[in-house]
């Protein structure tokens, strides 16, 4: 099985800016997409911690979304974006593997948005509102809510309907990882972090297992991504950073 070989590298202009929820958790599938490219690197950044209703503080409201990445005087802004930069301005160890590695990210990007998020994001609503600050919490109910349209009390009630959706959904990643360790290349690549940052922001937000521990291909996939995860958690991290429960 390859192994990522972690060097520490200073940049010392980096700046994360991080969505946070209650006990420090740090749940963002996008911010978890930069934080393991980010160590994937080896590179040192300063991480800032922002709720929601932080971000519009931000910048002078330039932007409405985290993840932010500063470089210096440079702003970026959406995680794809970010990758692309680190891999020009940091290219090694490379995110991308080979000619392809870009596009199949940025396809994989987007049918997560499409396909996967919003299944997951079903079977967790109301978990994530209750693990956030109170003015965040009346942010999300009334966003998340005008978007399902329904309390989240009642999107994530048939959640247990939705796991086998989930599950089905994902037999292309599953049908990738049947001969192989990781879905490009014989160690961890971004197109890795796309995926596994799903489970991060389920594990990070709910006690709700989203898949089923039967589905082997995918646990074992998960543990062995979580060994970047594991080499840089510290007891006092708490919720913030975790590897998977499968």
């Amino acid at each position: 099985m390859g192994r990522l070989t972690l060097t520490r590298r200073v940049a010392m202009s980096l700046l994360f800016y991080d969505l946070v929820g209650e006990d420090d958790r740090r749940f963002s599938p996008y911010c978890w997409r930069v934080r393991l490219a980010l160590w994937h690197k080896g590179l040192v950044f300063e991480e800032h911690a922002v709720r929601f209703t932080d971000i519009p503080q931000l910048y002078g409201g330039r932007f409405r979304t985290v993840p932010i990445l500063a470089d210096g005087k440079l702003l970026i802004n959406d995680s794809m974006a970010i990758a692309r930069y680190l891999e020009s301005a940091y290219p090694n160890p490379p995110l991308f593997e080979g000619g392809f590695g870009e596009p199949a990210c940025q396809f994989l990007t987007d049918w997560c948005a499409t396909e996967i998020h919003p299944l997951v994001a079903k079977m967790i609503a109301h978990d994530i509102f209750t693990r956030l600050s109170d003015d965040d919490q009346v942010y999300f109910r009334s966003t998340r809510e005008k978007r399902f349209g329904m309390p989240l009390e009642d999107v994530q009630a048939g959640r247990d309907l939705i796991r086998p959706q989930l599950a089905a959904a994902l037999s292309p990643v599953r049908g990738l990882l049947a001969h192989r360790d990781f879905l490009i290349g014989r160690a961890p690549t971004f197109a890795d972090y796309i995926i596994f940052s799903v489970f991060q922001w389920a594990e990070t937000m709910s006690d709700y297992s989203i898949l089923d521990d039967s589905d082997g291909v995918i646990n074992n996939w998960r543990r062995r991504c979580a060994s970047l995860v594991d080499a840089h958690a510290t007891p006092s991290a708490g919720a913030a950073l975790q590897s998977p429960r499968a």
